[in-house]
């Protein structure tokens, strides 16, 4: 589910990150339209194989800001041939984000326990209008 921070950023009227695309514009309002966590990713900038895991001892990322970090156990993910992509806890990695070049997009959606199948196929039939 989309954090706290976000929520209240929102009701505060505050402004919640860059423009950075129209592409991470679109993801952002149907996360806050149906509250399901959607990481975008350039598809350029990964490298197959591309799997959905679970994060294991060792694991790290790199995170948009560069900072690299040793990840918890058992959190959701997502890797390709060079590393972790993005992550529940974490978030997106620093290599493959949208940007305003991007041309070809992979948005990832969690589905944690409690978040339903039905919201998920709601959450992409949003980023697609």
């Amino acid at each position: 589910m989309i954090g706290c921070n976000l929520i209240c950023s929102i009701l505060q009227q505050r402004a919640i990150g860059p423009n950075v695309s129209p592409l991470v514009d679109a993801n952002f309002m149907a996360e806050v339209e149906h509250l399901v966590l959607t990481a975008g990713h350039d598809v350029a900038k990964l490298h197959a194989p591309i799997q959905i895991d679970v994060s294991q001892v060792g694991d790290e990322i790199v995170q948009m800001s560069g900072r690299s970090i040793e990840m918890r156990l058992g959190d959701m993910i997502m890797r390709d041939a060079q590393g972790i992509s993005c992550s529940i806890i974490y978030g997106q990695d620093n290599r493959s984000p949208i940007t305003l070049a991007t041309t070809h997009v992979l948005y990832i959606a969690y589905g944690p326990p409690g978040i339903t199948a039905e919201s998920i196929t709601a959450q992409f039939e949003a980023i697609k209008h």
